[in-house]
C-alpha cells in the first residue's frame, strides 16, 4: 500500500458514549481543496474510504500534504458514488456513470469489466445492472426483474424472477436476516440465508418509485422508514400503509439509523432532520460560517462512522464535517514520522496508553505510541511494516497487537 500521513482523526472516538438529551452539537471541519466526495465507507479493518471526483481516496489521504490518490488503474480514478464490502474483503465500487468496480486493498486487484466476470460465473447481467451487500458479505445483483444473489467466499449461488406485475426492482435493503426488496409498486421480503428465494408482500409502495435514492430504515421499536422518490415516509402498522411523514423533507439524500432509536435525514440543501419515534427531534440547519453548525454548501452525502456516535458529513466541491449531538471538544492530531518525509499512514485500531499517550495501529507501519500532550510526539513504534487491526494494553502494561494475516 501507499505512504500516507499517520493521522489521528479519533477524537477519542473510540471511547464516546453521546447522549442526545440536551440538543448540543458538536462539528469538526476539514478542508478538502476542490476534491468533492461522493460517498464513505468504513471497511471491517476500519479504514474509512471516501469515493471522490478524483476516484477512491481515504480520509488520511485526502488529508495528506501532498495529498495521494490511487494511480494503481485509471479505472480507480472515476467519481465513485458508492462503496460497499462483500466478505472477501473486496471494495464494490459504483461509479457515476453507474458501472461497477471491484477493488481488493490488500493485493491491489481490480475487476474492471464486471459484466464479463459475472458471465463466467452463469450470471448474465449486462448494464445499468445493480449491486447490494448483505450483512454477511454476499452480492445481490438486479435488474428489471431478475434478482441474483452470490456468495464469492463459499461459490453458493441462487437466484429468481419477480412479479412482473410488481414492476422493476428499483432498490435491495437489508434488516438483520431479512432482505427487503423495493419494486416499482411493491415492497416485498426474503431471507438472506438458506436457498430459498420465496418472497413475501409486506406492503405497496406509497407511489411508484423510479431508481433515485431509495432507501430503508427499521430501528428497534418496530418502526419501519423510507424514502423515495425524495420523500420520507413513515410505515403505519395499522394500517399496513406507507404515509407521509413531513412534507418539507425533501431532497433526501441520506437516510442513517444512529444508536438504533432515532433515524437522520440528509438532505441536499435543508440540512439534517433527526427523528425521534414519530417525531421529529431535531433539526440541524445549514448556517455555518455564520455560527457553528453544517457548512452552508450542498450536501454530498451522510454516514455513519461505525464504532462510534459520530456522522460524516460530505458537502459539494470542498469540506467534509465530523457531526456529533454530544457538546464535546474534538480535536485532530497530525503526527509526521520523522524518517518518512510527508508519509502518512491510515489509522485502523486505537487503544489507551500510559500518561495521557494513546496506541495507534496502523494499515501499513506498525503501532505507534504518541503523546497527546506534547505537539503529538511519536513515543516509540513497533512492527514496522505490520497491518495492525487492533491493539490493546492490558493492566500490566503488556500491548497485544492483532494484526492481518497473523
Amino acid at each position: 500500500m501507499h505512504n500516507r500521513s499517520l493521522l489521528l482523526l479519533f477524537a477519542l472516538l473510540s471511547f464516546l458514549n453521546a447522549t442526545w438529551a440536551q440538543h448540543r452539537t458538536s462539528f469538526l471541519h476539514y478542508e478538502t481543496g476542490n476534491t468533492s466526495i461522493f460517498s464513505a465507507f468504513k471497511s471491517k479493518d476500519g479504514i474509512m474510504w471516501l469515493g471522490t471526483s478524483r476516484g477512491l481516496m481515504t480520509s488520511a489521504q485526502i488529508q495528506s500534504s501532498p495529498d495521494k490518490f490511487y494511480h494503481i488503474n485509471p479505472a480507480l480514478e472515476n467519481i465513485i458514488t458508492e462503496i460497499q464490502e462483500d466478505n472477501n474483503g473486496r471494495l464494490w465500487l459504483r461509479t457515476q456513470a453507474n458501472k461497477y468496480l471491484v477493488y481488493t486493498p490488500q493485493t491491489n486487484e481490480l475487476v474492471t469489466d464486471l459484466e464479463a466476470y459475472l458471465s463466467q460465473l452463469g450470471m448474465p447481467l449486462k448494464y445499468d445492472l445493480r449491486a447490494s451487500i448483505d450483512p454477511k458479505g454476499a452480492v445481490w445483483f438486479f435488474k428489471d426483474n431478475g434478482l441474483y444473489v452470490h456468495d464469492f467466499k463459499t461459490g453458493s449461488s441462487k437466484r429468481t424472477l419477480i412479479d412482473k406485475k410488481n414492476g422493476k426492482i428499483i432498490a435491495v435493503c437489508f434488516d438483520n436476516d431479512e432482505a427487503f426488496i423495493f419494486t416499482e409498486h411493491k415492497v416485498l421480503t426474503m431471507p438472506i440465508t438458506g436457498k430459498s428465494m420465496k418472497t413475501r408482500l409486506f406492503a405497496d409502495t406509497p407511489e411508484p418509485l423510479n431508481y433515485d435514492r431509495t432507501f430503508f430504515v427499521h430501528i428497534k421499536n418496530g418502526e419501519y422508514w423510507m424514502s423515495g422518490n425524495d420523500k420520507l415516509f413513515l410505515f403505519d402498522t395499522a394500517t399496513r400503509k406507507w404515509r407521509h411523514q413531513i412534507p418539507g423533507v425533501e431532497g433526501i439524500i441520506s437516510l442513517v439509523k444512529y444508536q438504533d432509536r432515532h433515524v437522520i435525514a440528509a438532505t441536499t440543501n435543508n440540512g439534517i432532520y433527526v427523528f425521534e419515534h414519530d417525531k421529529l427531534y431535531m433539526h440541524e440547519e445549514q448556517r455555518a460560517p455564520m455560527r457553528a453548525g453544517l457548512l452552508n454548501n450542498h450536501i454530498q452525502t451522510v454516514t455513519d462512522i461505525s464504532g462510534t456516535n459520530m456522522m460524516l458529513v460530505a458537502y459539494h466541491k470542498q469540506d467534509l464535517s465530523i457531526w456529533t449531538d454530544e457538546n464535546i471538544t474534538m480535536q485532530v492530531h497530525s503526527i509526521q514520522v520523522p524518517e518518512r518525509k510527508f508519509a502518512m499512514e491510515d489509522v485502523i485500531s486505537l487503544a489507551a496508553a500510559d500518561n495521557h499517550s494513546v496506541w495507534v495501529g496502523t494499515e501499513d507501519n506498525g503501532i505507534f505510541r504518541v503523546s497527546l500532550d506534547h505537539g503529538n510526539e511519536v513515543i516509540e513504534s513497533r512492527f514496522s511494516g505490520k497491518t495492525v487491526t487492533s491493539v490493546h494494553q492490558d493492566r500490566e502494561g503488556k500491548v497485544w497487537a492483532g494484526m492481518y494475516r497473523g
